[in-house]
């Protein structure tokens, strides 16, 4: 609809164009009703309407004269080859956007992907798995962990990671962030842990960090097994 309105518009304005300005008219008024056209439709509306055009210009520019000069004529095939140009310009650039698009829309497909996998091994594992930031504020935990300490996972989000460490463990846990923070990727240690009815169990925490150079990540990785059988 678009098009065809500024189609219709450039043809009124070319025919009282030619009857008011006469021979001095030309057809380069014609070329940025051809850039909008071919922007919003693809080449082939683009080169269609550029033939429209020079097609009406040639006959506004016969009625008027009585004759095509040779002048008009060269105009006529400039502005043909110019629209083919601007038309074919901006189908290539539609084409190459489609194409990043794609390419883009694969790469989140395959992110997704990743993340699902991610999400049921976290959901499904043995161990529990937790994110924690650098205050200790647990971020996001999966099922085991709450069946091993008696909270819903919406309790654990409110919870800090020392909270639920035994008061006499808690050092160690202080040992474990600091020894993240000085070039160390992984730290483990057997602590005590606390349930959520005040009982306490031993597990093996183990607190990962992907950031290099004595940097503490902004969410480290939990890892919290049972080994209060062993013990």
């Amino acid at each position: 609809m678009a098009s065809a309105l500024v189609l219709a518009a450039t043809l009124i304005f070319e025919k009282k164009a030619s009857v008011y300005v006469g021979e001095g008219s030309s057809f380069l008024e014609f070329i940025p009703a051809i850039i909008i056209i071919s922007y919003l439709e693809d080449r082939g509306p683009a080169l269609a309407a550029t033939i429209l055009m020079v097609a009406a210009g040639l006959w506004a520019r016969s009625t008027l004269n009585g004759q095509i000069s040779g002048e008009d004529w060269a105009r006529a095939i400039l502005l043909v080859v110019s629209g083919g140009v601007i038309a074919m310009t901006f189908h290539r650039l539609r084409q190459d956007l489609r194409e990043l698009l794609e390419v883009a829309e694969a790469r989140l497909a395959a992110v997704e992907a990743t993340e699902n996998r991610y999400r049921w091994a976290f959901e499904r594992a043995a161990m529990g798995f937790a994110n924690t930031n650098e205050r200790g504020e647990l971020l996001q935990s999966n099922r085991r962990l709450s069946e091993m300490t008696g909270y819903e996972e919406e309790e654990l989000a409110q919870l800090r990671l020392e909270t639920l460490v035994h008061p006499d463990d808690r050092d160690a846990l202080a040992q474990l962030l600091a020894g993240l923070g000085n070039d160390s990727a992984s730290f483990a240690s057997e602590v005590r842990l606390l349930k959520k009815n005040g009982s306490a169990f031993w597990a093996r925490l183990t607190l990962s960090s992907s950031v290099p150079d004595g940097v503490l990540s902004e969410s480290i990785f939990v890892v919290v097994d049972d080994i209060s059988e062993r013990r």
